[in-house]
């Protein structure tokens, strides 16, 4: 990911807003998706987290690993057809956040992102 790729993908961020609302509201995309992005939209706004927002560096960071593994999963629920579908941006702003999203996923411990994505298939 390049500099030129993280403020394509920022630039794109009211695209990014409508593809969720839009995804969300697609019958066509997986249901257990679509209640993976409720959960996680339930989570980020309750002011109960797993690590507290007033912990320096690690506040948010919870918040982060739990958007992007909600988002890699409606994503992948929706498939590439429906995602372009609903895309307003460019091709070039949609691959700059699938491939931070990917990245954000990469992070989460293997353990933990098996059992969200089991949890999301069955």
């Amino acid at each position: 990911m390049t500099l030129s790729g993280l403020s394509e993908a920022a630039a794109a961020v009211p695209a990014v807003i409508k593809l969720v609302a839009r995804l969300a509201g697609d019958s066509r995309v997986d249901l257990r998706a679509r209640l993976v992005l409720a959960g996680a939209v339930g989570y980020i706004v309750l002011p109960f987290d797993i690590v507290p927002d007033w912990v320096p560096g690690l506040g948010r960071l919870d918040d982060v690993v739990v958007s992007a593994l909600a988002m890699k999963i409606l994503l992948d629920g929706a498939g590439e057809e429906i995602v372009r579908e609903h895309w307003d941006g460019s091709d070039r702003a949609l691959h700059a956040f699938q491939e931070i999203i990917e990245w954000l996923a990469t992070i989460v411990p293997g353990k933990l992102r098996r059992l969200v994505a089991k949890a999301a298939q069955s």
